[in-house]
């Protein structure tokens, strides 16, 4: 009525997308739709704005914001520009102006897209009150950012040459190559690398093994073993940089569709061989063996020099290795989480602590969702003193109890909680970053004891004794983290559940839910998300320092329709991350929310660099952490390689036996992750001790990597977890991006670019400033197997279906996906252009 918004959008509040509207558009037979406004002049006309001024702090290139207090009778803006291309006052775009705040709050309003760096330009800003009065016009010069393009462009770094031919004896040849790539059983390497890869790769130059990182990091590197076509035996490996611990793991191949490929870590071995994998036959020519080398948190900044040895009959061998330290050090804690999904509890606790252990040597921990759609919370795990826990006690609660039975659930899990569990190794004593609760629906109470079936609503379909417990056993269970001190430990409330695929609508059938809780499409299911928010927020309460959190998983991220305003602090979302990355992060900026990326590893014949690329795609857009789901897999078949399905695809962790004395394998593709993890700890750290924006960040990730992605996206499912692959992306440039954060970290020798001074930092200036994302107005729009689990059977996360895979540019850099390219990706998939092949959802 007044010119303040393009439109309105109507939704229908009880529409599916497997169902036919009752809302209907004139031209249909049903009743016609229709639309009364009422519009009046009677509001006063706003005054102006108060307090106007520029805040460039932490805005990006190529933008500028201006903030001012809102005054009496304000409803919304207008703005025009003029300065630059904008030869006269025109107009800003309406989708950058927000609606007015209440009155007396500081608002800003930030202006991107438009702007171009360094020019002056001069605003005018008008209120509006919601009658169509407007305050006289206020004017203000700004000047767009002009920072630079990313941390210190004018530093170059370039694979050094080649200087030497290798080392070869005895019929042996041994070479070194980066946790990337992937080395066959031929010998041969899977990625598209150059011909004298072998002496001239990222790690390995045909003379000296280079490393470089920071102090408490754990670097890594593959050595192979490769015959002249006669297998070698008794070969002994060892490695040594000073008094740092180092540790080798031998590679084993499984099968796959496509024929053997390097994917799970074995024990430890006295003795090597080229053709040692049981599982390959005699054509079998090359092993390689995992070498991590952890640099300890008081290592000096600089060159640290050591040997590799190689030694068997008629072959002595020995390697220089030369590691350098920047002047960083890696947090304990990872700012980047790679967080490992699955469902159900192992039979023994033992099993479940071993899974943690192995996977926080990558800079993993796995989550494992305790409940299922049955009802059932898990809580009868064994202890190692041979008692079971007593899931009948931890799950007897009466009408409007308020505490909780604790004694199983912190004996337990306390070493998880307090990081004693992780002890040993590299980032000891060091809390798990993500841990799920057992609140959900169906617990402390059972959902159908106190759901009115028939209601869709969820704040009008549960009883008050209902609310009363969930709401006072959360508040027991704070009061429980906060007398044992768990202070540093993620934990999560996350509700996983759906209704049973043939439920008649909103019923509670066999303990099903009438809601879609993980990913979410109906109305109803962001609105019962959005009640069991409120609960957690009034439950929880002031909870600091205890780090608890209401998780949602999100498939549909612009479906949400106001339901999760302010009370969702992570949202896991799939590929919308990509596809609305403006949305979703803009979003998350106003209320200060967190965001991750689910799917699902790479498969084990494809390369290991799109494991890398996923968490550095991630990074560069703002979010903090990816989820590969249904990691964990329980069974021996998997040493050998499942075939014929994505089961093998999914399991990072293999349990081959789940008892007192577990058996836990890590997959090959861990390494990956933890290798792009630490690079992200290095640019959170450059990010932060220089200023720079998260913009500067992604455009020195893109500088560097290629990361055009292609996803397996599904033809009827918005659910797929789907699979991201950076085919362009190399070893090489991976290498030049961690070589360019390190060197502006500073350390390090002379000789390689590193500065002796501590690496002091560009200025970032008053335009890179503060945290990009440390503004928090609400107005400013920056940007299954579970093995021996029985309930695993219940989880609806399997469910196969045909799907489509598509290649999509997914530029990480600058804006991501453009609208045109959306449209165009929705219409190939409408009329199934993309050619179909099979895959899973979650």
């Amino acid at each position: 009525a007044i010119g303040a918004a393009y439109g309105i959008a109507v939704f229908e509040s009880s529409g599916r997308v497997d169902r036919n509207p009752t809302v209907y558009s004139r031209e249909a037979s049903g009743p016609a739709p229709e639309l009364v406004v009422t519009t009046t002049s009677a509001d006063p006309a706003p005054g102006p704005v108060e307090n106007l001024h520029v805040d460039n702090n932490g805005v990006d290139l190529g933008q500028a914001r201006i903030r001012f207090t809102v005054p009496q009778n304000a409803f919304a803006y207008t703005l025009t520009i003029q300065g630059g291309s904008f030869a006269s006052p025109t107009p800003v775009p309406r989708y950058l102006l927000p609606f007015a705040g209440q009155a007396g709050t500081e608002q800003s309003i930030l202006i991107r897209d438009i702007l171009e760096p360094a020019q002056d330009y001069t605003i005018l800003l008008t209120v509006i009150s919601r009658g169509g009065a407007t305050s006289q016009a206020q004017e203000i010069s700004i000047r767009a950012a002009d920072m630079d393009t990313y941390p210190n462009p004018d530093l170059s770094v370039d694979l050094p040459p080649s200087s030497g031919n290798g080392y070869e004896q005895a019929g042996l040849r041994v070479w070194a190559a980066p946790v990337t790539d992937k080395v066959l059983p031929d010998g041969s390497v899977f990625e598209t690398v150059p011909a004298d890869y072998q002496v001239h790769n990222p790690v390995f130059d045909g003379t000296t093994i280079s490393l470089t990182g920071a102090k408490n990091d754990l670097l890594s590197f593959q050595l192979v073993l490769e015959d002249e076509g006669t297998s070698i035996q008794q070969l002994s490996v060892s490695a040594q940089v000073e008094d740092f611990q180092v540790s080798l793991h031998p590679i084993a191949f499984v099968n796959t569709d496509s024929g053997f490929f390097p994917e799970l870590l074995r024990d430890p071995q006295v003795f090597y061989s080229t053709n040692m994998d049981e599982n390959v036959s005699a054509e079998q020519h090359a092993q390689s063996v995992l070498v991590e080398i952890y640099v300890p948190k008081d290592a000096s900044v600089g060159t640290h020099l050591g040997t590799l040895a190689v030694a068997g009959p008629q072959v002595s061998l020995e390697i220089p290795i030369r590691l350098d330290t920047a002047d960083f050090s890696v947090p304990d804690f990872p700012t980047f989480k790679l967080e490992q999904n699955d469902y159900g509890y192992p039979n023994y606790l033992a099993t479940f602590n071993a899974l943690q252990v192995v996977a926080h040597r990558y800079r993993a921990h796995v989550n494992l969702v305790p409940y299922s759609q049955s009802t059932r919370t898990r809580m009868d795990m064994y202890m190692p003193d041979g008692s079971q826990m007593n899931e009948a006690e931890y799950n007897d609660f009466t009408p409007g109890q308020t505490t909780g039975h604790w004694d199983d659930f912190s004996a337990g899990f306390l070493p998880l909680f307090d990081g004693s569990l992780f002890s040993q190794g590299p980032w000891a004593n060091t809390p798990v970053p993500g841990f799920y609760l057992t609140f959900h629906e169906s617990w402390p109470l059972f959902a159908k004891d106190h759901y009115t079936t028939g209601t869709k609503d969820a704040f009008e379909a549960f009883d008050a004794a209902y609310e009363t417990t969930y709401k006072g056993v959360l508040a027991d269970f704070v009061q429980l983290a906060k007398s044992y001190g768990w202070d540093r430990a993620g934990f999560q409330v996350y509700l996983n559940n759906k209704p049973n695929s043939n439920d008649p609508p909103f019923t509670i059938i066999d303990g099903s839910t009438p809601w879609t809780l993980d990913e979410p499409f109906d109305f109803w299911d962001f609105r019962a998300l959005g009640y069991f928010g409120t609960l957690f927020k009034e439950g929880a309460g002031d909870h600091d320092p205890v780090k608890i959190r209401y998780r949602i998983d999100i498939s549909r991220f612009p479906y949400h329709r106001g339901q999760l305003d302010d009370l969702v602090d992570l949202a896991v979302v799939n590929r919308d991350l990509y596809v609305f990355k403006r949305l979703v992060f803009d979003k998350a900026k106003r209320e200060n929310m967190e965001i991750w990326n689910y799917g699902t590893a790479n498969r084990v014949d494809r390369s290991n660099l799109s494991a890398a690329g996923w968490v550095l795609s991630c990074y560069a857009m703002g979010g903090r952490g990816v989820l590969p789901w249904s990691t964990v897999k329980y069974g021996s078949e998997y040493l050998q390689g499942v075939t014929g399905n994505d089961r093998q695809q999914r399991a990072l962790f293999v349990v081959t036996s789940d008892s007192q004395s577990p058996r836990v394998y890590a997959s090959y593709r861990l390494a990956a992750f933890r290798d792009a993890q630490l690079i992200s700890e290095y640019l959170e750290g450059l990010r932060i001790r220089g200023g720079y924006t998260q913009g500067q960040m992604e455009r020195l990730i893109t500088h560097y990597l290629d990361l055009d992605a292609a996803f397996s996206i599904s033809g009827q499912y918005q659910e797929d977890a789907g699979t991201i692959s950076f085919d362009d992306l190399t070893s090489t440039q991976l290498w030049k991006l961690r070589r360019h954060v390190l060197q502006s970290l500073g350390g390090g020798s002379e000789a390689d670019g590193f500065t002796d001074d501590g690496g002091s930092l560009q200025d970032a200036g008053t335009d890179g400033g503060a945290d990009a994302n440390a503004d928090s107005s609400t107005s400013d729009l920056d940007t299954s197997d579970a093995g021996a689990d029985t309930m695993a059977s219940d989880q609806s996360t399997e469910d196969k279906h045909s799907s489509i895979e598509g290649s999509c540019g997914c530029q990480s850099g600058s804006v991501g996906f453009s609208f045109l390219m959306l449209f165009t990706l929705g219409l190939l998939t409408a009329f199934h252009i993309i050619p179909i092949r099979p895959t899973t959802r979650k």
